[in-house]
């Protein structure tokens, strides 16, 4: 479980500037392909930012709960309709946490 200064440094990072966002989710449910290219972007940068297309906030939390359930991956932040994921990489850590 990531501490507080964790989160708020890996939020910096992905919601500071060009780290790019990997997956787009439409209004439609969520597929398994959508968790495949989550995965992988987790495995080859440890850290995930996701667009989610949805009407209001509560569908934000639930999509994004939803998202970290089926990838294994921890919520660091929801912003807006940008949720941003972090899962360490036992091969290649990038982030020193």
């Amino acid at each position: 479980m990531l501490s507080k200064k964790e989160r708020k440094e890996l939020s910096k990072i992905a919601l500071g500037g060009s780290f790019p966002v990997c997956l787009i989710i439409g209004k439609r449910e969520i597929e398994d392909s959508h968790i495949e290219v989550l995965n992988k972007a987790l495995e080859a940068n440890e850290l995930a930012k996701v667009k989610v297309h949805v009407e209001d906030a509560e569908s934000m939390k639930e999509t994004a709960a939803e998202l970290q359930e089926r990838s294994g991956a921890e919520l660091v932040e929801t912003r807006g309709h940008t949720a941003v994921y972090y899962r360490r990489s036992e091969k290649h850590p990038r982030y020193l946490l």
